[in-house]
């Protein structure tokens, strides 16, 4: 930063008239060169002085004060290149941007000719003394030729670019930059006018710049172009470092483009408005929660109105910045005319412009709802069936769901909960392979569908049927659900059946004669002698019809007919039937 005090004290020694103008056109400084010449004040506007610069010079100045700093491609306004003051002394004008938006203005009294003006060191737009001054100045500067090479750095720009000034004379600044800039950094010098002419305004460029470490540095550079007492072209250029601004942008960018992403991925639904009821933003997933989105909290139905806390035409007067988040419920209207109730999380804050904003989190309640629902359905089923579930999660172990195995002691018997833990010991011999296969999958979460028996201390002999069904939740876990069922009673039928049936084939083989027994038609079950009378062998004709049976006789079809037809009766059916055994039957 400029020594405001040293920047007094050195204009006040300059022959020449210098006036500090700032961008609200009003004399920030006049040199005393100035108030001698011009009767120049400290803080009068520059309209003051029109009698003394004339109106031409005057507008022209308010104009380029108005526009402040030029930026890359910014037509110059034009300055008068001398002046004629009010008292007939003849002066050239230069005008010189300096930090904090304001311009140096400096009016060179003497009857040289422009040309000689221009020629004059160092020409028509900085005096020598000023140019030593900016090249103490802590901001980076360097003076190049006319083929733009380095002539001079001050050690404020070595420092910016952490090359030595020997490393640095002779060479092209082009050769600072990345390769990607220096085509635009070489087509920006060969645009016209952004290199002005002597006797116009700098123009100001913002370019970046590869330190000697390999870090990347920012920096906006005026560019001024004068002539020196041998009439060569010379470019002077100040630089600021803006690096920790444009770190700060990007890193603003950055953080919005991740917010909108993680707004629009988002599968919470999320809305934000404005303190009038301006919904400035939601998301896909609260338009899919909420259905069509209003522009206005006032034309919201009620249901989204409760949900977001919008009451009497204003938000909820609890919801203050910094206050804790407020959580409401409500049932929203869904486009097809159905309910769904909702639940949100707001939060009010204040914005860097004092705008007040409220963000909502929004979740639906629906699913909720949907999982008790059937949490109560499978409660009462197993209570109903019998059954005795359990799950095994990776994260929690197992997991208890409630009922009760039905037994003799009734689904709320401690006997009956018993049920549902079964131990080794309480395992029948003959079913400890099943219940070792049954272990097996649990351990290795394999499906399997296993029978066994056991001894309970209360109950007595009990069988028992359980099912395991292994899955994969949406989370990547594994679990396994467990499904317990005593089978005590249909084991009990299924043993009677087997008892009355072997009893049955004992019968049947113990006859001398041919039996069989058919169902819808259907023989399934018959003696050894019925099939030696048929001359098949034992088992061919289990699962045949009449027609297969009696598909060697002479008339089958009429046969086959007249069986059927007494069978409908409920009538005795007497034939007589011929058969050729064959050998070995």
């Amino acid at each position: 930063m400029f020594d405001p005090k040293a920047l007094r004290l050195f204009l006040d020694t300059l022959s020449d008239a210098v006036l500090v103008l700032d961008r609200s056109a009003r004399i920030y400084h006049a040199n005393a060169a100035a108030q001698r010449w011009l009767n120049a004040a400290t803080g009068a506007p520059l309209q003051a002085l029109q009698p003394q610069l004339g109106a031409p010079l005057i507008q022209a100045l308010q104009q380029v004060l108005n526009k402040g700093v030029p930026r890359l491609n910014a037509a110059a306004p034009a300055i008068p290149e001398a002046v004629t003051l009010a008292d007939g002394t003849r002066c050239s004008v230069s005008l010189t941007p300096l930090e904090g938006e304001r311009w140096a203005l400096r009016l060179a009294t003497g009857a040289a000719p422009a040309a000689h003006a221009q020629a004059a060191a160092p020409g028509s737009l900085l005096s020598q003394e000023l140019l030593h001054l900016f090249w103490e100045s802590p901001f980076p500067a360097c003076l190049q030729d006319a083929d733009f090479r380095f002539l001079q750095v001050n050690p404020a720009f070595a420092e910016f670019t952490g090359f030595t000034a020997e490393w640095l004379i002779g060479r092209d600044p082009v050769e600072l930059q990345p390769l990607e800039d220096r085509e635009l950094s070489l087509a920006y010098r060969a645009q016209t006018g952004v290199l002005s002419e002597p006797g116009q305004p700098a123009r100001l460029m913002e370019r970046r710049l590869i330190h000697a470490d390999g870090r990347e540095r920012w920096c906006r550079a005026t560019w001024r172009k004068w002539v020196d007492e041998e009439g060569r072209v010379r470019y002077l250029s100040i630089l600021q470092d803006s690096t920790a601004e444009h770190v700060a942008r990007e890193r603003a960018d950055r953080t919005s483009r991740e917010l909108d992403d993680w707004f629009d991925l988002s599968p919470v639904g999320m809305v934000l408005f404005d303190e009038q009821g301006l919904l400035v933003r939601t998301n896909p997933a609260f338009e899919a929660l909420a259905g069509q989105v209003p522009v206005l909290m006032s034309e919201a139905e009620p249901g989204v109105q409760q949900l977001l806390c919008w009451h009497d035409g204003r938000p909820l007067a609890s919801l203050q910045p910094g206050a804790s988040p407020v959580e409401s419920q409500a049932w929203v209207t869904q486009p097809g005319g159905g309910m769904r109730r909702l639940r949100a999380a707001l939060r009010c804050y204040r914005t860097a412009s004092s705008q007040l904003r409220y963000m909502a989190v929004v979740e639906d309640l629906s699913a909720e709802e949907e999982r008790d629902l059937a949490q109560m359905q499978i409660g009462a089923l197993m209570d109903t069936a019998g059954v005795g579930l359990a799950t095994f999660q990776e994260s929690g172990g197992w997991v208890q769901h409630g009922s009760a195995l039905q037994a003799s002691g009734g689904s709320d018997s401690p006997a009956a909960a018993a049920l549902q833990s079964i131990r080794r010991e309480v395992v029948l011999p003959d079913s400890l392979p099943e219940y070792e296969r049954l272990q097996h999958a649990l351990r290795h979460g394999q499906r399997t569908d296993v029978r066994y028996a056991i001894r309970h201390p209360e109950l007595g002999q009990r069988w028992l049927q359980t099912r395991v069904e292994p899955a994969t939740l949406a989370s990547g876990k594994r679990t396994t659900s467990v499904v317990t069922l005593d089978i005590t009673e249909q084991h009990q039928a299924q043993a009677r059946s087997d008892t009355l049936l072997r009893e049955m084939t004992t019968i049947l083989e113990s006859a001398t004669a041919g039996m069989a027994y058919l169902r819808s038609g259907v023989l399934v079950r018959c003696n050894s002698r019925f099939e030696a009378l048929l001359g098949v062998h034992a088992g061919q004709v289990l699962g045949c019809g009449l027609a297969e049976i009696f598909a060697s006789q002479p008339d089958a079809s009429r046969l086959v007919h007249e069986i059927e037809a007494a069978l409908v009766a409920d009538e005795v059916f007497d034939d007589e039937l011929s058969f050729e055994l064959p050998d070995g039957i």
